[in-house]
């Protein structure tokens, strides 16, 4: 891989065919935000804490929607299904 400058901190890496642009002032700041995220998960979690994390954290599943457009074409498949016949 092959690494230019370009103008305003931002650099060209160069791999073979592909060519990626990188602004290091977002580099580093995604650098931050990952050491920050990796120093807010606990060293050790005992089964207690992570089952604890998993309540607080655990997506909330909220089947309505699906279940409402599911129904919705179900309803058109049988009115067209009744046209035919």
């Amino acid at each position: 891989m092959e690494l230019f400058e370009l103008k305003d901190k931002r650099f060209v890496a160069i791999d073979g065919d592909k060519a990626v642009l990188f602004d290091k002032e977002n580099l580093v700041k995604e650098l931050e935000g990952i050491e920050q995220k990796l120093q807010s998960f606990p060293q050790q979690l005992t089964d207690a804490e992570l089952l604890d994390w998993a309540r607080n954290n655990a997506p909330i599943m909220n089947y309505n929607v699906e279940i409402n457009l599911l129904n919705s074409r179900k309803e058109e498949i049988l009115k067209l299904l009744e046209a035919m016949k």
